[in-house]
C-alpha cells in the first residue's frame, strides 16, 4: 500500500513561479483543481515533481436550475476530454450536493435522488471516455465547522445513509474535513469522525478532497503545524489515498484567512514527519499465513469506547485499531520481523501475553515491534534475537475474540497520539512498491470509435506507474 499523498487545492488561476516554489517548499505530492482550470497546469505541476491529480467537475448549474445527468455531462465532457489528453487524472463529480446552491432542493429533492443522479452521470462519462476515467463520489459540506457560507440542508452523515449504491458505484469516495483547533483535529467527535463516517461505511478508496482549519483567528504557523500532523495521520490508513488541504490562494475575501500564499503554512507543512520508505525497513512475516484480519485504524467507535481510562478521565484511542491483526492459528509459531532485543510485557493487560522487540536500523533509528495475544512466550527477556527467530506461539490471550497476532509498530520520533503512538506496519510487510517495471516493446490499445492518438496515450499512462 502506498502512503496517502499530501495534496493541495490550487484553484483555477495560473501558477506563477512563486506558487510553484511554494508547492516545492511544502513538498506537495498531489494537486486538486477545478475543471475550469487550464489543463496545461498539469505540465507545470509535473515539472515540480507532482504526478497525482484530482479534477473537480463542479458546476453552478444544478443549484440554479433543474439539471439532468445528460445536461451535466454535456457541460463537463469537453473539460474531461481536455484533461484526459494530459494523462492520468481522476475526477470528483460535482461537490457538496447537500447545499442548496449546489443543487439540493433544485436538481435533487433528497439524498437518494442525488445518488441516482450521480450513478447516471458516472455511467454516461464512462461510456463516453472508457477505461482511463475514474470518478469519485463528491465531498459533502459539514454542518459545523465548515467553510464560510451557507449551511447544508442535510448533514453529511444523514446524506450518506441513503447513498450506498452511489458509493459502491464510484471508483473512490471523497470527503471533506474541517476543524477549528488542534484538539478538535485530534478528537473522535471532531475531525476524526471521518474515519467511521467514510472509511467504515464503504470499501472504496477514500480521498479527503478538502480539509482546513476554518478558524480565522488562528495564526498561520499554528495551522501549518496542524496540517503537517494531519498529513502524517492520514498516511497511516490503508484505503486513504490522498488528503488535499484547502486552499493555495483565492480572490474571495471570505477565504483570505485560509489561503496559504504569503503565510508560514507551506514551510511548516514541508517540515512534516514522514514514514520511512518501505525499502529501508523490510519486515519478515511473523506468521505462517500471510493474511490480514483487521487493518490499522478500523472500528474506531469500539476502540474509542474500550480505551477509556477512568483514572485520567480520558480516551486513549481516537483513531481506531492501533495495529494490524494477522491470521494465526492457535499454537503456531510467531517469529521476529526484525532482529533486536526482547522485552516481555507485564501480565494482565488487554494485550494478554506479549513481547516487544526493539531494533536499531541505520536509515530509520529505533524501531519497536509489539507481538500480542500470544498463547505462550518462548523468548527470554533481555536477549537478542535474529530476524525469523521464534518469539512464541500464537493464541488469544487478553482482550480478543479469537486466535490471531496483533502487530504494533512504533518508530522513535514519529508520534501519532490518536493511536497511542502506534503506526501502521502494513506497508513494511507488503512487497516493496515503486520499483520500475520493464518496458514492453509495444503496447496495444483498443480504441472506441472517434478516439485519437492522444486518447490512446492517456490510456497507456493511466495503466502505468509514474517513476
Amino acid at each position: 500500500m502506498p502512503f496517502a499523498k499530501a495534496g493541495l487545492c490550487i484553484g483555477k488561476g495560473p501558477l506563477p513561479p512563486e506558487d510553484v516554489d511554494l508547492l516545492r517548499l511544502a513538498e506537495i505530492e498531489a494537486v486538486k483543481l477545478p475543471a475550469q482550470a487550464d489543463p496545461a497546469l498539469l505540465d507545470v505541476c509535473r515539472e515540480a515533481g507532482i504526478h497525482t491529480f484530482l479534477v473537480q467537475l463542479l458546476s453552478q448549474r444544478p443549484g440554479a436550475e433543474p439539471t439532468t445527468p445528460a445536461m451535466f455531462v454535456s457541460e463537463m465532457a469537453p473539460r474531461v476530454e481536455a484533461f484526459l489528453r494530459k494523462g492520468r487524472v481522476r475526477f470528483e463529480i460535482h461537490g457538496e450536493p447537500n447545499l442548496p446552491s449546489r443543487g439540493y432542493g433544485v436538481s435533487w429533492a433528497e439524498p437518494s435522488a442525488f445518488a441516482e443522479w450521480f450513478l447516471e452521470v458516472a455511467e454516461r462519462l464512462r461510456m463516453a471516455f472508457g477505461p482511463p476515467l475514474q470518478v469519485g463520489f463528491p465531498g459533502l459540506s459539514w454542518s459545523s465547522p465548515r467553510l464560510p457560507g451557507e449551511a447544508p440542508t442535510v448533514s453529511d452523515d444523514h446524506f450518506l445513509e441513503t447513498c450506498g449504491a452511489a458509493l459502491d458505484g464510484a471508483d473512490f469516495v471523497c470527503c471533506h474535513v474541517y476543524w477549528t483547533s488542534r484538539e478538535e483535529m485530534r478528537d473522535y467527535h471532531g475531525a476524526l469522525r471521518f474515519l467511521r463516517t467514510y472509511l467504515e461505511r464503504t470499501d472504496r478508496p477514500v480521498v479527503i478532497s478538502a480539509f482546513a482549519n476554518v478558524d480565522p483567528a488562528q495564526p498561520p504557523a499554528e495551522k501549518g503545524d496542524q496540517y503537517a500532523e494531519f498529513y502524517f495521520f492520514c498516511s497511516q490508513y490503508d484505503r486513504l489515498e490522498a488528503a488535499y488541504a484547502y486552499l493555495l490562494r483565492s480572490s474571495d475575501p471570505t477565504l483570505a484567512e485560509i489561503a496559504w500564499v504569503g503565510t508560514e503554512i507551506p514551510a511548516r507543512v514541508g517540515g512534516r514527519h514522514r514514514m520511512p520508505h518501505p525499502a529501508t525497513m523490510r519486515l519478515a512475516w511473523p506468521t505462517t499465513a500471510r493474511v490480514y484480519t483487521q487493518p490499522f485504524g478500523q472500528r474506531q467507535r469500539r476502540y474509542f469506547e474500550a480505551s477509556f481510562d477512568p483514572v485520567h478521565n480520558v480516551h486513549w484511542l481516537h483513531g481506531g485499531h492501533e495495529g494490524v491483526d494477522l491470521q494465526a492459528a492457535e499454537g503456531t509459531p510467531v517469529r521476529a520481523c526484525l532482529a533486536g532485543r526482547v522485552s516481555i510485557g507485564p501480565p494482565g493487560t488487554a494485550y494478554g501475553n506479549y513481547v516487544r522487540v526493539v531494533s536499531h536500523l541505520p536509515a530509520v533509528g529505533e524501531v519497536t515491534l509489539l507481538y500480542a495475544h500470544l498463547q505462550q512466550i518462548l523468548a527470554e527477556d533481555g536477549v537478542d534475537v535474529v530476524q525469523g527467530e521464534v518469539l512464541g506461539l500464537a493464541g488469544q490471550s487478553g482482550n480478543t475474540t479469537g486466535p490471531h497476532l496483533h502487530l504494533g509498530l512504533r518508530i522513535h520520533g514519529l508520534s501519532l497520539r490518536s493511536t497511542s503512538h502506534y503506526l501502521n506496519a502494513r506497508p513494511y510487510l507488503d512487497p516493496v512498491r515503486g520499483s520500475p517495471r520493464v518496458q514492453y516493446a509495444r503496447t496495444y490499445v483498443l480504441l472506441p470509435p472517434g478516439a485519437d492518438r492522444a486518447w490512446a496515450q492517456a490510456v497507456v499512462e493511466a495503466t502505468w506507474d509514474v517513476h
